[in-house]
């Protein structure tokens, strides 16, 4: 799962997908996410993961070939392994963590980490996004803004 984005194997995709295109992709998607949000704790009792999206729900515009299939986003206390985050895959699905985390937060659901913008410039936009940043610079750049692009410049 890596940092929380899921790839499915897909026929003329990947070099040897094993999953077809349409009703199939779909379900296996769709298995999936049931799977991870009903995931249950043994110790906690608590869902480690608190949502899976597809990716059209969180993108407008994407490279099919490029953007993960499913995204999912842990609940609080609830991080990405060492292992995974480097492409591994440990022998145990929950595991405690005994060391320090640093730079984990991008596997965390973004509802319950909410962020902080600070600016010097009023912002036109009543409720900005992270993905209003990349805009943003690019028009204070004055680079050109792909029409494909999530987001909106913030001012």
């Amino acid at each position: 799962m890596g940092f929380g984005g899921i790839y499915l194997n897909v026929v003329g995709r990947e070099k040897e997908g094993a999953v077809l295109p349409g009703q199939e992709y779909d379900d296996v998607r769709r298995k999936i996410r049931e799977g991870l949000e009903a995931l249950v704790d043994p110790v906690t009792h608590d869902h480690p993961i608190s949502k899976v999206w597809t990716r059209e729900e969180l993108y407008t515009g994407f490279d099919a070939n490029l953007i993960p299939d499913l995204r999912a986003g842990n609940a609080l206390n609830y991080r990405v392994s060492w292992q995974t985050a480097l492409g591994g895959v440990p022998p145990e699905v929950l595991d405690d963590n005994h060391k320090a985390w640093s730079g984990d937060h991008c596997s965390t659901d973004p509802d319950l980490v909410r962020g902080i913008l600070f600016s010097n410039r009023k912002l036109t936009k009543a409720d900005p996004s992270i993905v209003d940043l990349a805009p943003t610079v690019m028009k204070a750049l004055g680079l050109e803004i792909p029409t494909t692009m999530d987001g909106k410049p913030l001012f």
